[in-house]
């Protein structure tokens, strides 16, 4: 039995609901911190954005998708 991928748009709303507080968060709080410890800024923004996608992709994306789950293959 094959399954439906979720309509883009669905995907496009729990993408934002997982990314938004993530960018408010990890950025602000490890990029000054990096850059404290020496290291180039540029590179500071690198480990940020990296920390970022991991989270997103590893812990807020899955626990969005099974909560919302139902909805997103209506």
């Amino acid at each position: 039995m094959e399954t439906e991928n979720p309509k883009k748009w669905k995907s496009v709303i729990i993408t934002w609901m997982a990314i938004v507080p993530i960018i408010f968060i990890i950025p602000p709080f490890l990029t000054p911190r990096l850059t404290a410890i020496g290291l180039n800024s540029i590179l500071a923004q690198l480990i940020s954005t990296t920390v970022l996608v991991i989270m997103m992709v590893y812990m807020a994306l899955p626990v969005l998708t099974k909560l919302f789950g139902k909805w997103l293959n209506k």
